[in-house]
């Protein structure tokens, strides 16, 4: 078994969360060679952002979710910026759980340019958006609003 140096970034998680369902997106981003954790087999399924937000950023995965409150409510706000954690909303609604899918896996090349970009962890925090095309834009946090488009 070969160790990461000190200074290699450890392999990406992303983080689904329970709006985006449980088996299209996931499926989609691990058909496309990615880490998937969800939010159901870590937490209650209902359980409140501000619960979750602080265990998901000390393992360092990155959420993804379609919840345009995360970054609205002071209580989720603060929970983001505390935990230093990486999130990617889906901007597009009513969207099939397959488009949805196709969405992330089509943003996958701008998600990961944004997380090598953009300070994450120790009260470095971001929000970005995915629209239904797959481009990410970013929306706020520790850096300035800046637009990412994919390869």
């Amino acid at each position: 078994m070969s160790e990461r140096s000190p200074d290699e970034e450890p392999p990406l998680t992303f983080f689904v969360d329970t709006c985006l369902g449980t088996k299209d997106v996931p499926n989609a981003l691990r058909a496309a060679g990615v880490t998937v954790a969800c939010l159901i087999d870590h937490f209650r399924h209902d359980e409140e952002d501000a619960v979750w937000l602080p265990s998901v950023g000390q393992r360092g995965w990155v959420v993804l979710t379609k919840d345009k409150w995360i970054r609205r409510r002071s209580n989720e706000i603060e929970a983001l910026k505390a935990a230093g954690v990486a999130a990617f909303i889906l901007s597009a609604r009513g969207l099939s759980g397959q488009q949805m899918g196709a969405a992330f896996v089509a943003a996958l090349p701008g998600m990961q340019r944004a997380l090598r970009v953009y300070a994450r962890g120790s009260g470095h925090y971001f929000v970005a958006r995915v629209t239904a095309s797959g481009d990410v834009d970013m929306l706020e946090g520790a850096v300035r609003r800046a637009s990412i488009r994919r390869d």
